[in-house]
């Protein structure tokens, strides 16, 4: 199992989950006061006109989600992700006070229709940044399952956020509390979400998101380009996607208005309706976010498909016999079973990201969501009304029935992904690639007598295996100690008594720190062994052969492809660091090059012993080669806190950098 959260990572969960919250608050607002609102605001012709400018209001928040997503990651890649903030918060504060204060259709005209539809669209366009946002936190910081889990506490909170919503229209329909006011309340309510979503933006992982981003394609626009979006899984996000908001229309806006029309139901009484379908609708999302820390969540997901169909097909059979008895708690239930499929949506999103590359996962995701979305409202805001106008409340089949099958592919998609990857079968815990060193019948343990006088541990060896010890048993992962022993005397042995170039330590201090920096983050005992042992065939008489003799292949190929020194024609080559690079990035061996990651991290760490022109030159290369494949390595190893590597590597090339600054000054 993936070892429990840290403070902070429980911090960032509660504030993501808080502004969530808020954020939907505003969103929902209107839409649950639509009963009243739409009277208010639009002209009263004939019926179908009425429930079109009806849909046409609900759909105008969805609209413009694509094109949000889009020029707000923008905004966040060129001015800064607090920025964004700023500018998002702003928007859903103004349109909340321009419903609070602007006049209704019997005073201005169709100026009120104008407007309020402008400000359902602003509301759309600012809320998509942060859902898709907060999906790609929780997936790039944790592991399975907490990365699940965590994805359905911040659900829970958007639904709670639309209970609330639920909770301010019910008390405005049944009190005298105008409903002008419950806006101004959404106003107030955003500037208090600006204050939690500002702290969480902090945070150094939350903020080297973007910045990151920005790193990757301004310094290898190549490979942005090359790294290809695998369009199957676009079309099976977009299905999975596009059931949430036909769910959730047919639970509270059609039924809803079905209530209204067929029960002779007041708009008071829908709202206390729906509010007790939304204090389920949270429960529901609680529910799933426990269920994710015991089974996949692709299994929940296939069981809530099943109960949301059977509920979809018996639909039409139950409005149509609806008026004879008991329709009220028939239409609670109904509701309840339509919107299971809609309480995992975030779940549901953060299982695709692992399936699109980090270099286009934000832009590619935030749009197809926010076209799904949009698409969905759409087609059930308008279609329902043509289509049940056409074969009666059977219509809802004609809607559904694509979607439904489409939901069925993309999910049957994302298994055989899910599967291909390791993470179906490995589940709850991360898939990792298979550890070479683990079986002891494929080594011998015992070395040459010319090895003896190594085997004696020393400070840091002793440091490095109590390490081992405790990530072994924290992060439950089986680890071949006696190997990592044998190659920590080998290493020994080869290196003798070299001393690093600060003078400070002898030289085999710096492999056994890398392993340990590796196995913080990677614990896989090839790739150790692999790390202890980077730099013998480099800077010893130790030939990549005797590597492979003494451990296996795989040890062996890692080694001579982290080895700078070559031969061609005879001739002694060095390798510069761009050289190595390109080399394993061509290869595609993402563990090789983790350990080159964190070779030159703990050479950064160590580099005060160094001239000031050498610290200078690291300094520079590493910002120009290696810094922008870090996301990628994280990415492609599933490291989580690959965020806080980039950031400390960053910070160490900013100090070194300002200092020569500092020197000229």
């Amino acid at each position: 199992m993936a070892k429990k959260l840290t403070r902070q990572q429980k911090e960032a969960i509660a504030l993501l989950s808080f502004g969530t919250l808020l954020e939907y608050f505003d969103l929902m607002l209107y839409v649950h006061l639509s009963v009243l609102l739409n009277d208010l605001f639009f002209p009263k012709t004939d019926p179908m006109m009425a429930k079109l400018l009806g849909a046409t209001a609900f759909c105008m928040t969805f609209v413009l989600r694509p094109v949000g997503g889009y020029v707000i990651g923008r905004i966040g890649d060129a001015i800064g992700r607090k920025s964004t903030i700023y500018i998002t918060t702003f928007i859903m504060a103004g349109t909340c006070v321009t419903m609070a204060t602007f006049p209704v259709y019997s005073e201005v005209g169709i100026w009120a229709t104008v407007v309020i539809l402008l400000c359902r669209m602003l509301q759309g366009f600012s809320s998509l940044g942060e859902v898709i946002g907060a999906g790609i936190y929780l997936f790039e910081t944790l592991k399975s399952p907490h990365k699940y889990v965590a994805s359905g506490v911040v659900d829970t909170a958007s639904r709670a956020g639309g209970l609330f919503a639920l909770g301010v229209a019910s008390l405005v329909l049944n009190s005298s509390f105008g409903w002008r006011y419950a806006f101004f309340v959404g106003a107030a309510i955003a500037v208090i979400g600006l204050v939690a979503r500002t702290r969480l933006r902090e945070t150094p992982e939350f903020v080297n998101y973007q910045h990151r981003m920005k790193v990757i394609k301004k310094l290898d626009p190549i490979y942005a380009i090359n790294e290809k979006v695998n369009k199957k899984a676009l079309v099976g996000l977009f299905f999975n996607v596009i059931l949430t908001p036909i769910c959730f229309y047919c639970t509270y806006i059609y039924l809803g208005d079905f209530m209204k029309s067929n029960l002779d139901m007041t708009p008071e009484a829908v709202v206390n309706h729906n509010f007790k379908v939304s204090i389920y609708s949270v429960l529901g999302s609680a529910l799933m976010a426990y269920l994710c820390s015991k089974f996949h969540p692709i299994k929940i997901r296939k069981m809530s498909i099943v109960a949301g169909t059977m509920a979809l097909l018996y639909m039409p059979f139950c409005l149509n016999k609806i008026v004879l008895i008991n329709g009220e708690i028939t239409i609670y239930f109904l509701q309840c079973a339509i919107y299971i499929p809609a309480m995992s949506n975030l779940i549901n999103i953060v299982m695709w990201l692992k399936h699109f590359p980090v270099s286009k996962r934000f832009t590619a995701v935030a749009t197809t969501f926010g076209i799904s979305g949009a698409t969905g409202y759409a087609i059930s805001s308008y279609g329902l009304i043509l289509l049940t106008s056409w074969f009666g409340y059977y219509g809802i089949w004609a809607l559904c029935a694509p979607a439904i099958v489409g939901f069925i592919w993309a999910l049957s998609y994302l298994t055989k992904l899910e599967k291909d990857s390791g993470a179906y079968g490995s589940y709850p815990d991360e898939p990792r690639s298979k550890d070479t060193a683990l079986n002891d019948e494929d080594f011998h343990y015992e070395l040459d007598k010319e090895y003896e006088k190594y085997n004696n541990k020393c400070v840091y060896s002793a440091d490095l295996l109590s390490k081992l010890e405790v990530i072994s048993k924290e992060d439950n992962v089986k680890l071949n100690m006696k190997l990592i022993e044998k190659a920590i005397t080998f290493a020994r042995k080869w290196h003798g008594t070299q001393m690093r170039k600060t003078g400070d330590h002898p030289f085999y201090f710096h492999p056994l720190a890398v392993a340990g920096m590796v196995a913080e983050h990677y614990p896989k005992s090839d790739i150790i062994i692999a790390a202890i042992l980077h730099d013998v065939a480099e800077d010893s008489e130790c030939t990549v052969e005797t590597v492979e003799k003494e451990f296996n292949q795989r040890i062996a190929k890692m080694v001579d492809r982290l080895t700078k020194v070559r031969f061609e024609d005879g001739k002694r080559i060095m390798l510069t660091l761009e050289q190595t690079l390109d080399k394993l990035i061509k290869i595609g061996d993402h563990e090789a090059l983790f350990i080159k990651q964190m070779d030159r991290q703990h050479n950064l760490e160590t580099i005060e012993g160094l001239k000031p022109h050498k610290q200078q030159k690291m300094a520079k290369e590493t910002n120009r080669h290696l810094i922008k494949w870090l996301a990628v390595i994280g990415d492609k190893l599933g490291i989580k806190n690959i965020l806080l590597l980039e950031d400390k590597m960053y910070r160490m090339d900013e100090r070194i950098l300002n200092n020569k600054d500092e020197e000229k000054d």
